[in-house]
This record gives C-alpha cells, sequence and structure tokens, in this order.
C-alpha cells in the first residue's frame, strides 16, 4: 500500500474521530469499519482536490448484514477498486499474510472475526503501520 495514504489512514484511526463498528463499511449511526474510514479519506481527498468520487448512497437497509448502512460505490463491505487503487492496497478487504503463515484481513480484525480477537481502532492502525509493505 502507498506509505503516505497509510500514514492518513493511521492518523485517522487514531485521532477518535471515527467511531468503530461491525460488518459494514458505515452504518446510519457514522459507525466505521477500518475499511469504511480508508473510504472517508478517499472521498475528502477527492472533495479536497475537486475531482469526482465515488457514489455514496444514503442509508438504507441491508438485509445480508440486518443494518442501516451507507453504500460506498457498489459495496457496503469492501473496498471499492477506486478506493484500493487509489491507496495502493493489494485486496478489497486488506488480506495480508501474518507472521509469515497466517492470512488475516482488517475486515475479519475489524469485526473480531479472526483468531487475534477484538482489535480498536488503535491497535488496528499499528498492525496496518507493521504491515503497511504487504497490504
Amino acid at each position: 500500500m502507498k506509505k503516505e495514504i497509510a500514514n492518513i489512514w493511521i492518523k485517522a484511526l487514531k485521532s477518535g474521530k471515527y467511531k468503530q463498528g461491525k460488518g459494514t463499511l458505515r452504518t446510519d449511526d457514522d459507525k466505521f469499519c477500518c475499511l469504511g474510514v480508508l473510504c472517508d479519506l478517499y472521498d475528502n481527498d477527492r472533495k479536497t482536490k475537486k475531482k469526482k468520487s465515488i457514489k455514496i448512497s444514503k442509508p438504507k437497509y441491508n438485509g445480508n448484514k440486518d443494518k442501516v448502512c451507507y453504500k460506498y460505490g457498489n459495496t457496503y463491505d469492501y473496498l471499492p477498486s477506486e478506493v484500493r487503487k487509489w491507496a495502493g492496497m493489494r485486496s478489497n478487504d486488506g488480506s495480508f499474510c501474518y507472521d509469515n503463515e497466517i492470512y488475516l484481513n482488517l475486515a475479519l480484525i475489524n469485526d473480531d472475526e479472526s483468531h487475534l480477537g477484538s482489535k480498536n481502532f488503535t491497535q488496528i492502525a499499528k498492525i496496518i503501520e507493521t504491515n503497511v509493505d504487504v497490504l
């Protein structure tokens, strides 16, 4: 992943500006997955540069997740291709090899569905910082 984008993302995750949510990029009550934070940073970057961003829908019920949530581009769950390319990410879910043998992704870590247990945004920021070269 691009180190300059990773640094912005890490700073945002540690800032306390974003409330952590699970199961979707962003809920209707403004709770974000760590990947949703990256989508928000992309959108803000595009607005600052007066360039076209991805379409962000108004919150609506997503039956699969049983939540009312925002849709970024064509997805509720993972990075849209525009965001992935902007950030230089290798995957849309933040996949990486952990400890040279276990494959994980940031979506599962955020949602407490990995063997690492529950991780808050500050802890996820540290994981990103440690693994920036393989994200």
